[in-house]
This record gives C-alpha cells, structure tokens and sequence, in this order.
C-alpha cells in the first residue's frame, strides 16, 4: 500500500530519496481537503486568473482541463489543478451557496439545516426577506402527532401579530396580486376582504370581536345589519288572541310577525214547506306576514285582533264579515266575508276569503262553501255550505237534518262558520248560520344575547 485508506495521502517508503518531496504531497492534500471550503459547485470552465489555493467542485458539464473530473475538488497549485476525488461522507461548504454540501458516492447534495435558529429557509426555492421561510410547492400538509406517537392529536396554526394595529392574515394572490385576504388586518375584528386589482380593498363581512355579531357590506345601515344578522343568542314567541299591546323584548333586534283576520258567519236559511234550503258558509280571514326591526317597532305596538262574524240570524239574512286584526301600521289582515242566506228567493253562496291586507305577504283566506237547495221535494236533503279554513284553523263544516239545522262555530283562529240549514218537510222553518273563530297574532322575536 502506497497511499492512506480514506484521504489518499502518499507513504514515505523505506530508503525513499528525497522524502521531503512525498511529505510536502501529503501535507498539500491534507491542505486541500481539510476544512473545505470552495467557490461554488456548477461551475464548468476554470477561471481564467485563478488563485493559489482556490478551491471549486467540478460540474457536470465540465470542458477544457477540468474535463472528466466531474465531482471532483478542483485546486489551483503550483500553477496547475490538482484533482481530489471525494469519497462518499466528505462535506464541504459552498461560499456561493451559503450551504454545506456532503458526497453521497455519486454527487454532492446540500445538507438540510438541522439547528434551531436558521436565518433563512427556502423549500424547492430561494427564501429572501421579508419570506424568511419560502416553499414551492403544489399541495403543503400539516398533520397531527398521534396520541400513541406522544403528540396530543390536534393540529393547528397560529398567526400571532405584535400588537392590534398591526395584521395577522392569510393572504390571497393572482401572480403575487392581492385578492383576498381574511384574518385581523388592521384592528381585532375578525375580517373578510376582496380586492380586483391587489390595490383597492372592500370589507365582504367583519365579525365583531366583543359581540360576535356580523355585519356585511352592501348594507345602507352595516351597523344596523351587524344587529340583526348578528348572532341571535334568544329566540322568543309572543302570542295574541286578544287585543293588546306588544312590547318587544329589549334584546330584540327583528321579529316576524304573523296573524290571520277573523272568520266570516254563515248565512241563514229560510226553509218553505216541502223544500230543503241551506245557507253558505263564511269565509276565512286574510294570512300576513311581515319582518320588521326592532327601530320599526319601537317601544310597543298596538295589537288589534279581528272579531269572528257573527252567523246570519234565523231566517233570511247573511253571516257578518270578519274584524281586521293588526299589529300597528306595520302588518294588516282583513276578515273573510260572511256567508249568503238561503231560500226560495236567494242561493246560498258562500262567502269570500279575506284579502286586502298590508305587509311582505298577504294571501287571501279561502271562502265559503255555497249552501245547496232542492225546491222539489223534502225528502232529498242537501249540506250546507262549509266554512273556509285559514292558516290558523278550520272552518266549520256544514251541516244538514231535519228540520231545522243550525250552522256550525268555527274553531281554532280565522275560520268561517257554516251555513244553516232547513228541511222544510214539516212546514216553513229558519235556521241560524255558525259564527266565525275571531283572528290571531304570533310574534317571534330574534333576540341578541
């Protein structure tokens, strides 16, 4: 063996002459490849005017005297370059690259940093501040450390700022062109902004930090809509079936109102011997709906609740119409209309469902059902006319038999009362109509808190 296992470093032999020249080899070697620090590590030409000493890592692409050394540490000596082969673990560090390299038996490859501290971190890219940490990437992965690895199983991201005026966002591009960004820019609430050109900036929503409540742009009043889009913590139901005065909730920040008009009476009916004749029945009262806030409202609201018509009296004459029921000037449902009386002279037609009523919505009640008549024979009975259902009740359902039938009442809220009926078989008979179920109102409050 002539030369050392790891370094190369040439022996001294036994009755060498001028050993001088073999130990001065040796300690330029060691000179070379101890502490290695060189230039740079893509360089494929030798420099025209280089130094004693310096130092470069042959590239690939390597022509002129560096040509088939690729890898190898190329140092200037003695007027000539003298080639050092690596072998697999020597490091170096690269003055261009700021960066330790180690030999892995074919090529160098840049040692990853390891230590605490690290001024800069590029992955698959260049990091320059202000991005002290920089990755080119398509798709980027936090996951959790599970229980049984020691980890607490969660995973999470903190973006902590210095102090409420400064920002703490994910930020958003197009070519490195702001168009979105969420988090706390600026103050502690919670924000959602867009931009089209990186340039100009609007609010979609801000979060409230001490209330949580929302409140979006495109608003006229983005106060007022914080308020009522906000968080409702409460709801709450207020109900009437008689009139009154309703006062809101003090943390009521909008309502619903809805209510139903009075029912319409059925008509009477006025029976001649050996014929059968019904009246009809009333009709249902209006259905409204309306969603107000609590500036609309105010301290209290008048509460008027319809009256149910009265059915027609024994004989010939119509059912009353249904009262109006409302809440103020803010939502109105009219009462149905009463039922025709009938007799010889007069059908039984029902009456018409409520209608003309005020607020985001108002449909009409359904009407009356139209009283049947036979003027032939008494023996052939017919129903009279049913009373309109609203959406808060039924009407009530007509009624026949002999003799003389009185219409039925109405139940639960805005339905019409049925028409009367008469069986003339035993002679001239009168029959009332039904009353109809007076209206209603339900209120449901959305409550801040």
């Amino acid at each position: 063996m002539t030369d050392t296992t790891h370094l190369g470093l040439p022996f001294i032999e036994d009755s060498q002459a001028q050993k001088h020249v073999t130990h001065n080899e040796a300690l330029r070697i060691l000179d070379a490849v101890i502490q290695i620090v060189v230039q740079d590590m893509t360089r494929a030409t030798p420099p025209a005017s280089p130094t004693e000493g310096q130092r470069h890592v042959v590239a690939s692409d390597a022509s002129g005297a560096w040509a088939g050394h690729i890898a190898a540490i190329a140092t200037w000596q003695d007027g000539a370059w003298v080639f050092l082969a690596p072998k697999s673990g020597w490091r170096l560090w690269s003055v261009t690259d700021t960066s330790i390299f180690i030999f892995d038996g074919s090529a160098w490859r840049a040692l990853a940093p390891s230590t605490n501290g690290v001024g800069l971190l590029g992955v698959n890219t260049t990091a320059s501040a202000p991005n002290l940490l920089s990755v080119k990437s398509n798709a980027a992965l936090f996951a959790a450390i599970a229980t049984a690895d020691g980890g607490s199983g969660d995973a999470r991201m903190q973006i902590s700022k210095q102090a409420a005026g400064n920002t703490a966002s994910v930020f958003f591009s197009d070519n490195y062109s702001g168009r979105a960004e969420f988090g706390l820019a600026g103050d502690d609430h919670f924000r959602l902004k867009v931009s089209p050109d990186g340039a100009s900036w609007q609010n979609a929503f801000i979060i409230d930090k001490t209330t949580a409540n929302v409140s979006f742009n495109g608003f006229t009043d983005p106060a007022g809509t914080r308020r009522q889009l906000g968080a409702f913590g409460i709801v709450r139901v207020q109900k009437f079936t008689s009139s009154g005065t309703y006062t809101p909730d003090p943390k009521m920040t909008c309502a619903m109102i809805e209510m139903v008009g009075g029912g319409g009476g059925g008509g009477g009916a006025l029976g001649t011997s050996g014929q059968v004749y019904q009246g009809g029945g009333g009709g249902a009262g209006e259905y409204a709906r309306a969603y107000v806030t609590a500036a609309q409202v105010g301290a209290s609201k008048a509460v008027t609740i319809g009256s149910g018509g009265s059915g027609g009296s024994a004989g010939a004459n119509n059912g009353g119409q249904g009262g109006t029921t409302s809440v103020g000037s803010l939502c109105s449902a009219f009462g149905g209309f009463g039922g025709k009386y009938g007799s010889s002279s007069q059908v039984g037609i029902g009456g018409a469902g409520g209608t003309g009523g005020s607020g985001d919505l108002a449909t009409p009640g359904s009407p009356g059902g139209s009283g049947l008549y036979n003027a032939v024979s008494a023996t052939i009975a017919f129903s009279s006319g049913n009373g309109g259902s609203s959406s808060f009740g039924g009407g009530a359902l007509g009624v026949a038999g002999s003799g003389a039938v009185a219409g039925g009442s109405a139940s639960g809220y805005g339905g019409g009362g049925s028409g009367g009926s008469n069986n003339g078989a035993g002679g001239t008979l009168t029959a009332a109509g039904g009353n109809g179920a007076s209206g209603f109102v339900i209120i449901t409050e959305f409550c801040s808190g």
